[in-house]
């Protein structure tokens, strides 16, 4: 979280923010946000396209991320279909798990934190 001294400041640390994810950071996805003061809303704009035919619905998919991307009030549209998505299916041998002490609820916890991370600390920093 970033406090600046003034809106006109914080919106030109918006801008400088975004304009440097775009140029320099070109392989990574980076969003700037401003802290919301009401509901969290995440992307302000979202579309579902759903079907059974898969190739189809990733062509309309791309279709409308095409018509979004058009509109010039409308910045960072993004897709997630290409995204993969981790899937592990673990098969536990129960007798041995007991035997070793080991509980599959910590074998669960110990998997998610190796497939997503977990926090570990948070730094915040000050400045007058």
């Amino acid at each position: 979280m970033i406090v600046t001294k003034s809106n006109d400041a914080r919106d030109a640390l918006y801008d400088k923010l975004n304009r440097i994810l775009e140029t320099e950071f070109t392989m990574l996805r980076g969003r700037v946000n401003r802290l919301e003061n009401g509901p969290p809303v995440g992307y302000p704009i979202q579309f579902r396209v759903i079907g059974n035919d898969i190739p189809e619905v990733r062509r309309i998919a791309v279709e409308v991320a095409a018509l979004v991307r058009a509109d010039p009030n409308v910045q960072n549209v993004h897709l997630d279909w290409n995204e993969q998505i981790k899937s592990v299916h673990l098969e536990i041998d129960q007798n041995k798990a007991r035997v070793i002490g080991v509980s599959s609820q910590s074998l669960a916890t110990v998997l998610n934190s190796v497939l997503t991370g977990f926090s570990i600390t948070q730094y915040r920093e000050r400045t007058s």
